[in-house]
């Protein structure tokens, strides 16, 4: 088999093309999330967009701007969006290859379990500890970078107040 269409479990759809690709499956889920609220044209210029690995963005904000407008919308794109996967999307075991909705039927054989795995080594530290460029910072130099990122505006100044109490609380 072809390493690149060899797959277990979830998997892209293969495409005209012979190969599993996101932009397809990714178009045409949020193509149905834009048709579930009525928006017939964002979606065929979704469909249309040439250059979607660059261009995705601005189609997913208008969509997350239209979903912000009224529950009802927001019901229905993430409704929609789903019932897409589920019909787009592929679930392959051994030599199947079927739709995602169909394979609980065809697999769900097993039950889910639950149960408790308790570790031998040593417990994992519970300092705060943010990694960055390649060091692990902690305590007051993890708190200090926090703060400087929101003072300089690269994250939200209501970040940094929870990591500071964090800190503060001690290992």
């Amino acid at each position: 088999k072809d390493a690149k269409l060899a797959a277990e479990g979830i998997a892209w759809p293969i495409d005209a093309k012979g190969e599993r690709s996101s932009t397809g499956p990714g178009k045409a889920v949020w193509a149905s999330a834009f048709r579930a609220i009525g928006e017939e044209g964002l979606a065929a210029k979704l469909l249309s967009e040439a250059n979607w690995r660059h261009q995705y963005p601005k189609h997913l904000i208008e969509l997350g701007r239209l979903g912000l407008k009224s529950k009802a919308n927001a019901l229905a794109i993430s409704g929609e969006g789903l019932k897409t996967i589920r019909s787009t999307m592929r679930f392959v075991r051994n030599d199947d290859d079927l739709p995602l909705a169909d394979s609980m039927e065809r697999f769900g054989d097993s039950k889910f379990l639950t149960g408790i795995v308790e570790g031998t080594g040593p417990s994992p530290s519970t300092e705060l500890e943010i990694p960055h460029k390649g060091k692990v910072l902690r305590g007051e130099e993890a708190v200090g970078l926090v703060e400087r990122w929101a003072r300089y505006g690269c994250v939200e100044p209501d970040v940094a107040a929870p990591v500071r109490a964090r800190h503060e609380l001690g290992p």
